[in-house]
């Protein structure tokens, strides 16, 4: 993992426990190589780098990258169909929150696009989980050749 990488997953993180969401806090967020609940501390927040890719803008000097980063909630549920306002609060407060944004810490992200996940993940909601995932596309202008 490159160190521009890490400053994006740290900042996503800061930003995440900056949200002040209701029972979620430090020991709830994890930066990981994959979206998995093992070992995570319930509910909790799993931020993942998934790839990143150069954009088709830029200028003479500096292309723009974009960093995909997922951002997955993961709750033990046991197959309540009620609407939850607390999860899906947290949520809409994290896509809010990098909605059109700047990434604070993060000098080159100088936007984010939110691409939230409109579906139940059928293995999760199996095995008495909800998960609720959003995209994060931070743009960021880098020098050409780094």
């Amino acid at each position: 993992m490159t160190a521009k990488t890490k400053d994006i997953l740290d900042a996503t993180k800061a930003t995440i426990l900056a949200l002040s969401l209701t029972g979620i806090d430090d020991a709830n967020v994890e930066i990981r190589k994959v979206a998995s609940d093992v070992g995570l501390t319930m509910p909790g927040i799993v931020i993942v780098f998934l790839r990143r890719v150069p954009n088709k803008t830029g200028v003479t000097h500096f292309v723009d990258w974009v960093y995909h980063v997922m951002v997955a909630m993961l709750v033990a549920d046991n197959h309540d169909l009620t609407e939850n306002e607390t999860y899906d609060g947290w949520m809409e407060s994290i896509n809010n929150a990098f909605h059109e944004q700047r990434l604070d810490g993060v000098s080159t992200a100088y936007r984010c696009e939110v691409a939230p996940s409109d579906s139940v993940d059928r293995q999760a909601w199996d095995a008495q989980k909800l998960v609720g995932v959003t995209i994060l596309r931070f743009i960021s202008r880098e020098p050409r050749g780094t």
